[in-house]
């Protein structure tokens, strides 16, 4: 088995090259259990925004980011990152890989956006174009969990917030034990999910 991802789409499927499964994203399930929710009329351009700026940071971690043609609205953020990335040392290890989890009955995909050492520890960063939220807990708690069942040993999870004025702030990094509960809050709402896609 393994795993597809239409990255245009935002669309994870499981296959055997035979049958395919598609499987809910994290976002996908919190969204669709309430717990992400858009309070103004902007929140298709905040995504679009989002996307953009997950793109370019993949991008700039390859090395092969072309500064000459990105849009100006996106140089704040890149001025941030970049910031985050002085002022900590953070030594990325990892990003951008679409992952899943195994479990028969919560199976569920998504795509951690990048780890490595921060402060000698072993660190999950989400990247956030937005500001807080505190659905934001589960969905590193879902990605942690994501890297720790494929193998990855992550001690903390945080959130980088990248603002539209070049700076950044970084979350208080939760440790594996706190993860682990918030964890089992997502896991209600994945079971919710399921039902309802079974049943209604």
């Amino acid at each position: 088995m393994y795993l597809d991802f239409d990255a245009e789409k935002h669309r994870y499927t499981l296959t055997d090259g035979i049958t395919d499964e598609a499987l809910p994203s994290v976002t996908q399930i919190l969204s669709a259990e309430g717990f992400i929710i858009s309070h103004n009329n902007n929140s298709d351009w905040h995504m679009e925004k989002g996307r953009f700026v997950h793109s370019m940071i993949e991008l700039h971690l390859k090395g092969v980011l072309d500064e000459d043609t990105l849009d100006p609205f996106l140089r704040p953020s890149l001025e941030a990152f970049r910031q985050f990335q002085v002022a900590t040392g953070f030594s990325v290890q990892g990003f951008e890989t679409p992952l899943y989890y195994p479990h028969q009955y919560y199976m569920y995909a998504g795509t951690p956006d990048m780890w490595g050492t921060l402060n000698g520890v072993q660190t999950l960063v989400d990247v956030k174009s937005g500001g807080p939220a505190k659905w934001h807990v589960l969905q590193l708690a879902a990605y942690h969990e994501l890297l720790r069942i494929n193998g990855h040993e992550i001690k903390q999870a945080a959130n980088l917030y990248l603002s539209n004025d070049g700076k950044y702030s970084l979350s208080k990094p939760l440790s594996a034990r706190e993860l682990r509960i918030f964890f089992q809050v997502f896991l209600c709402a994945v079971t919710t999910y399921k039902w309802k896609k079974e049943n209604l």
